[in-house]
Parts: C-alpha cells; structure tokens; sequence
C-alpha cells in the first residue's frame, strides 16, 4: 500500500495536473502580492491625508481631488487647439517658474498637430509624499487618467484613441502646481 501511494505522487508529479497546480499557486501568490501593495499604499495614501489635515486643518481632500483632475486635463490638454483656455485656467494656481516652461512645451506642440480631448477621467489617485521644501510644504500625487482623444488635420478626422496616462503631480500646500510628469501607456 506505502509504495502504491509513492507511486501515485510520482505519477502526480510527473503529469500536467501538476503543472497546471505549480501555475496556479504561482499566480495565486502574485495576485496575494498585489492585494498586499495596494493596501500599503491605501495605508500609506490615507496616512499622508491625515498628516496634511494636521498641516493645515482647512485642508479638503475632495476639494484638492478636483484639482488633482483639473490638472490632469490640462497635462492631457498640451497639443489641443483649446490650449489658450486650459492656460487661462492653469495660470490661476501654477506658480510662474512652472509656467515659464510648461507655457513653452505648450505652445510649441499645440502647433504640431490638433488633437481634441474628450472623457478625461482620473481612474485612481494616490498620495504618494508629503515633505518641506524650503518655507513651503510639498503635495506629490500620483495619478492614473484615461482620456479619449481624437486627432485632426485640415478639420478631417485621423483618428480617435483610447489612451492612459500615469501622472506624477507636485504641488504646493498652497496649491500651486509646480510640476507635471507624465508617462503614457497604450
């Protein structure tokens, strides 16, 4: 009887059956793995509102929420022809060192070609540090947006894309942007 069961192990061991169980206690691992990131970073994300709140007890995430989108349509905003309007309202919260730069980038590529962008949406947003810089404290977000856009030349329609954008957003405790680096992904 002992050998009979060492001989099914073996076989067991030997069959696709264990290989398929190898794969899913692979993936189940990975997956367990995740789950525990994302909760430190929710930890982590939820610990940084309360330090700001002890910052600055006027301090409103919902309100700094809208601003976190408002900038992220902007940032999608760099080649379309309705650029003068998302500045306008970039100029009233950007500090003018960022201006000066981003101004310039904005300009230059809204000639390049006409895009318009349509459904932005900020899928998920995370505080990724709270830290002094100088006499002002220091908001950094991470943001992942999805935005449609829809590309045109001599008002004829190119084409029209999904496309998701990760975002890293600065901003002052006064709520100042004061940077904006962005990565697409497909």
């Amino acid at each position: 009887v002992v050998m009979s069961i060492f001989t099914m192990i073996e076989r067991l061991k030997s069959s696709p059956l264990n290989e398929v169980t190898q794969v899913l206690g692979a993936y189940m691992k990975e997956q367990e793995l995740l789950e525990q990131q994302k909760a430190a970073q929710i930890e982590h994300h939820n610990a940084l509102i309360e330090k700001l709140k002890n910052i600055d007890a006027n301090f409103s995430y919902s309100a700094f929420q809208t601003l976190v989108k408002n900038t992220s349509r902007w940032a999608m905003e760099v080649k379309s022809t309705k650029h003068q309007d998302a500045m306008k309202k970039l100029r009233k919260v950007a500090s003018p060192s960022f201006l000066n730069d981003y101004v310039h980038d904005l300009v230059k590529l809204s000639q390049a070609s006409e895009c318009a962008y349509r459904n932005v949406n900020v899928e998920e947003m995370y505080m990724k540090e709270v830290k002094q810089e100088q006499n002002y404290d220091v908001i950094i977000v991470e943001a992942m947006v999805c935005y449609d856009y829809s590309t045109y030349q001599n008002q004829k329609l190119l084409r029209q894309k999904e496309m998701k954008s990760r975002l890293l957003l600065t901003y002052t405790k006064k709520h100042e942007v004061i940077g904006i680096n962005q990565t697409y992904e497909a």
